[in-house]
């Protein structure tokens, strides 16, 4: 009786690995597209199993996307495109990889490929900028530790508009709102790309920064007489950004002795004297 207990266990053990649950291929994919045509897309899998995906056409210039289709438990995803009515039977497994092909009405096919992104934690953070071209307004969004991206804005031709999208391991981005489609990418703090109207034809570009958060930290500082000094040394633990320090000593009834002001570069450190 051990020994059949222990070969179900190993069975259902063996099955859940294999298989999964929609739940297990949820995150931020990225990749590329080809064929008769090419071009990169990047996509979310909701716990739900629910597949949102981008496309860009490096022959089209223009972009095209689904929704409203779901990951089953054997990582098998079946979608079509909003625009150009593009099937793609695609198949994600555990391991993170994405592979299958894709077939337009007009006869083009090709293949996609692509991986889980699971460095895109650096982008995190707030952004905000300007819309420019054929419309223009102005935006901000946010970037979660996952790549996930919401945010919202407001344009002269739309009004309101909220933002929907992903970011992956390169700094590439691709979003949608209501009624159009962006691609762009992150550089340092700098974020810039194109966007295209989903119901005209016309579009432009957006710009933006990323925006820096301020902390505040108090550390006690001890000399043990008037000839003694302390020290703090700080590193910046970012990769991609500068950090902008700002040290005030106090004495021990709350007056400020000195102020010091210093700019530490990405992976850099410095340090601060007080005597």
């Amino acid at each position: 009786m051990k020994k059949i207990l222990l070969l179900i266990l190993f069975l259902s053990c063996f099955y859940s690995i294999v298989f999964g649950a929609a739940s297990d291929y949820a995150g931020v994919y990225s990749g590329n597209i080809a064929g008769n045509d090419s071009g990169p897309w990047v996509g979310v899998v909701e716990p739900t199993g629910h597949a949102k995906m981008l496309f860009y056409s490096y022959i089209y210039h223009t972009m095209d996307g689904s929704q409203g289709y779901y990951v089953n438990s054997s990582g098998e995803l079946t979608a079509v495109t909003t625009v150009n009515r593009a099937v793609f039977s695609v198949s994600f497994n555990i391991g993170g990889n994405v592979f299958g092909t894709w077939a337009s009405p007009n006869f083009a096919t090709g293949t996609i490929s692509g991986l889980k992104q699971t460095n895109n934690s650096k982008y995190a953070g707030t952004y905000n900028g300007t819309i420019s071209g054929e419309d223009f307004g102005s935006w901000t969004i946010t970037i979660d530790s996952s790549g996930l991206i919401s945010g919202s804005g407001s344009s002269q031709n739309t009004g309101l508009f909220n933002f929907d999208g992903a970011i992956d391991n390169t700094g590439f981005l691709m979003g949608v709102t209501e009624e159009s489609s962006a691609y762009g990418s992150i550089s340092g703090d700098s974020l810039s790309g194109s966007w295209f109207d989903d119901g005209v034809s016309y579009g432009g570009t957006f710009n933006g920064t990323k925006q820096n958060e301020a902390y505040n930290y108090y550390i006690p500082v001890f000399k043990s007489g008037p000839n003694s000094w302390s020290g703090l040394g700080i590193t910046n633990l970012s990769t991609i950004s500068t950090a902008n320090i700002k040290v005030k000593v106090y004495s021990n009834i709350g007056a400020i002795l000195t102020t010091e002001n210093k700019t530490i570069a990405a992976n850099g450190q410095d340090n601060f004297v007080s005597y």
